[in-house]
């Protein structure tokens, strides 16, 4: 039964109380859409951006724990003000989706691949051309700057992206692909950027982030890209990494230098090492409506667009990410049932997920027929699940 939402806020003030971030921020996640599931993203980058400079030494206890009051009173602030409308997946109103979900006919297996891939069709082109451009020059350095709305979920594309890679080559080419997965799952994991009180503290700790993943040992970072020792067994490395607009514009000094000095670091590698694909993940709130965007958003964009362009033999920057057609959820549901769905059927699935939205995002799919990608995830999911639990044996 779905769980009310006095009973989620009472559920989510204990949690926050008991100092439980993590369980907090996943289970908000998992039962908030719309504005303030984005709230939920940002505040969590902001807490676990502070927990990492706090364990890094970066940053003083006492400094971690104004940011941690901050994030606590921000998140009593939209716990008390959430209405049924806020709620997604996991609220009172979402039993005729479910109900929609569990007559669906699943025809094929899903795998992580099937929770984050409708739609970006013209932004999967730009990758897949850098990409093979990049592959055949060679190049073994490749920077891939996302920069999107937290509602049309970057992180899922970057996540997306790496499934694409090991599809395509897994039986040619491409002999094995190594990248960071989520505690529990297969999926993709995307980290926080280690960023840091200075441009030389943030290259620091992005050494001691990729000593400790690669198991250096003594080996230096520069020693490694200068000898590629020790050997990395994979072919391919892929790194996913995250940090808010906020963060890239309060301190852009810092992250130019910082970033810079990473994409130079690798491209001047001399030693046998394996190639190595970033995705920097950039959460800008409205990131595909430039005539909404504060004068500070305008200028963190300009700030990433020449860092990219200063680099553009191996980096590129993929955006916006727009909403998704209603038309691609669709085609989605077609493929996932081999056709076997009525059009009756995917159009009352749009309908429900239509019902949940408010404001300018219902105003924008009567307008449009387009749904945040957040929306499109949540469907996604909710048929992975209900098809892995009635088919264990296909569960990835």
């Amino acid at each position: 039964m779905p769980t009310p939402l006095a009973q989620l806020s009472k559920n989510w003030k204990k949690l926050l109380a008991d100092n439980k971030w993590k369980a907090l921020f996943d289970d908000m996640q998992e039962h908030l859409q719309g504005e303030p599931a984005s709230h939920v993203v940002l505040l969590a980058s902001r807490h676990q951006s502070a927990y990492q400079n706090l364990m890094l030494g970066t940053i003083s206890s006492a400094d971690a724990e104004v940011v941690f009051n901050q994030v606590r009173q921000a998140l009593l602030y939209l716990i008390d003000n959430l209405t049924e409308s806020g709620l997604g997946a996991g609220g009172p109103d979402a039993d005729g989706l479910d109900t929609l979900v569990r007559q669906l006919e699943v025809g094929i297996p899903l795998t992580p691949l099937h929770l984050v891939n409708c739609d970006r069709y013209q932004s999967l082109k730009v990758f897949q051309e850098c990409f093979e451009g990049w592959r055949l020059a060679p190049c073994r350095f490749q920077f891939y700057y996302l920069l999107a709305c937290p509602n049309q979920r970057p992180q899922s594309f970057a996540e997306r992206l790496v499934y694409e890679l090991a599809g395509a080559y897994a039986t040619s080419h491409l002999h094995s692909i190594e990248y960071q997965r989520s505690a529990g799952n297969a999926r993709v994991k995307t980290e926080l950027l280690p960023l840091g009180g200075t441009a030389d503290d943030a290259k620091d700790n992005f050494k001691k982030y990729f000593a400790e993943r690669f198991r250096l040992g003594n080996t230096s970072f520069e020693d490694y890209l200068r000898t590629g020792l020790p050997r990395l067994q994979w072919e391919y490395v892929i790194t996913s990494l995250s940090v808010t607009a906020g963060d890239w514009y309060s301190k852009s000094s810092i992250v130019e230098e910082y970033l810079q000095w990473l994409m130079d670091s690798f491209a001047e590698a001399e030693g046998n090492t394996p190639t190595f694909l970033f995705f920097f993940v950039i959460w800008l709130e409205n990131a595909h409506l430039p005539e909404k965007l504060s004068r500070r958003g305008q200028e963190t964009v300009e700030s990433i667009k020449g860092l990219v362009e200063k680099n553009r033999h191996h980096a590129t920057l993929i955006t916006p990410l727009p909403p998704v057609p209603a038309l691609d959820l669709k085609e989605w549901l077609q493929v996932v049932t081999l056709g076997h769905i009525k059009a009756e059927q995917k159009n009352a699935i749009i309908d429900a997920i239509a019902a949940r939205l408010q404001g300018e995002e219902l105003e924008r799919f009567q307008k449009e027929n387009v749904l945040n990608m957040e929306h499109i995830e949540g469907l996604q999911e909710m048929v992975c699940n209900h098809s892995w639990r009635d088919h264990p044996d296909r569960r990835p």
